[in-house]
């Protein structure tokens, strides 16, 4: 088992590869909508997009946690973008905690996941990208951690604000319910504060706007130029499962290690007995693991577009499969099984630092100089 300084610089080395990667990666441009709402509101002039304009106010983002969060650093006097990586960077660290948690801390599938976490192009892209996904991830697992150590009061109030970093976060919240709640007095203490959230953050929108439903859902409707569900899904798998051709060859290993995290505790029959302090291991790996796949059938059911970074949970759920069927693997071995966990954190630490030096020398980021700042300067 890591101790808790291992697990901290571990978290340390998915913030510098973060960092790192800023050299590799540039920052969506719909990020920049999130950006103007956030400057707006910062500015006093509301969270709008076009202030004065007659049909103001709209909400255009999906995320009014996130922009209002950002919003509020950048009334502080930080700059929306650095704010924004550094809110990501921050996140991505405790999530990086919050994962070896949920491994409760066992040396293989903790430093396998978090040297994924840090150093996989298509997790380090989105969380560099300065879109919401890293708070979105972030509020997630800090529910479904929540939620398996039996603190429900904790776990209904994460998994409401996750509703408001990302809507499919609704999906989050009814299987906490269903995996968690096993007696009436649970229900209430889940139930309360997430309701009392959830309300507070409906009056406002619609009080503000006129409907909680963001502008930018209605316009990623479905649309028969998107193709068949058939030609969708396989888009799908590939963004979450093997986003790389070459993640296809360790899919027997995450498919076990999915299996793995499916087999976690499942739920009691609802009665009376209490069992809220009591640490479930394995309901929070079930959760997440569960909650990646309802996003993609969702997704696949719904017929929206969708983009790279709507696909970090499911990523999340990629590199954790892997970490557990890396475990199994390393069972079976004796030289692997023998290693001490400061030699797995040590190993993982450099490999990821490494792999992420290396990445940031061979793709550097052209879009940032060639198109952002040229953007500015003409404008």
């Amino acid at each position: 088992m890591l101790g808790p300084a291992a697990v901290a610089c571990l978290c340390l080395v998915v913030v510098v590869a973060r960092v790192l990667g800023i050299a590799c990666y540039p920052i969506y441009d719909d990020a920049f909508i999130t950006y103007r709402y956030s400057q707006n509101l910062a500015d006093g002039l509301g969270m709008v997009y076009n202030p004065g304009a007659a049909w103001e106010p709209v909400l255009g983002t999906t995320t009014p946690a996130y922009a209002g969060l950002l919003g509020g650093l950048v009334a502080l006097g930080l700059p929306v973008r650095g704010a924004s990586l550094g809110l990501n960077f921050l996140f991505d660290a405790i999530s990086a905690g919050c994962l070896a948690a949920l491994f409760s801390r066992r040396a293989v599938p903790t430093c396998v996941t978090l040297t994924l976490f840090a150093c996989l192009p298509w997790m380090a892209r989105i969380s560099i990208g300065g879109m919401e996904s890293p708070l979105f991830l972030c509020l997630c697992l800090l529910a479904a951690l929540a939620a398996e150590r039996g603190h429900l009061v904790s776990a209904g109030l994460t998994s409401a604000l996750a509703v408001w970093a990302r809507p499919e976060a609704v999906l989050l919240v009814m299987l906490l319910f269903v995996l968690s709640v096993r007696s009436l007095r649970q229900a209430i203490r889940f139930l309360v504060p997430m309701t009392a959230v959830a309300a507070l953050g409906l009056w406002i929108l619609i009080r503000v706007y006129d409907s909680p439903i963001p502008q930018s859902v209605r316009a990623k409707a479905p649309s028969p130029a998107l193709g068949s569900r058939l030609a969708r899904a396989q888009e799908l798998l590939e963004q979450a499962w093997y986003p790389g051709r070459w993640t296809a060859l360790f899919l027997p290993i995450v498919l076990w290690g999915l299996w793995r995290m499916l087999r976690g505790p499942g739920p009691e029959p609802f009665n009376t007995r209490e069992l809220d302090s009591s640490h479930r291991p394995g309901l929070g790996l079930r959760c997440l693991a569960l909650f990646g796949l309802s996003m993609l059938a969702a997704y696949l059911a719904s017929g929206a577009k969708t983009w790279g970074w709507y696909f970090y949970i499911p990523l999340a759920v990629w590199i954790c499969a892997f970490g557990l069927g890396a475990e199994t693997l390393a069972k079976r071995s004796s030289v692997l099984a023998s290693s001490k966990a400061s030699t797995w954190a040590v190993g993982s630490a450099c490999i990821a630092l490494i792999a992420a030096t290396a990445l940031a020398r061979a793709v550097p980021d052209r879009i940032t100089s060639s198109v952002y700042q040229g953007m500015q300067a003409f404008t």
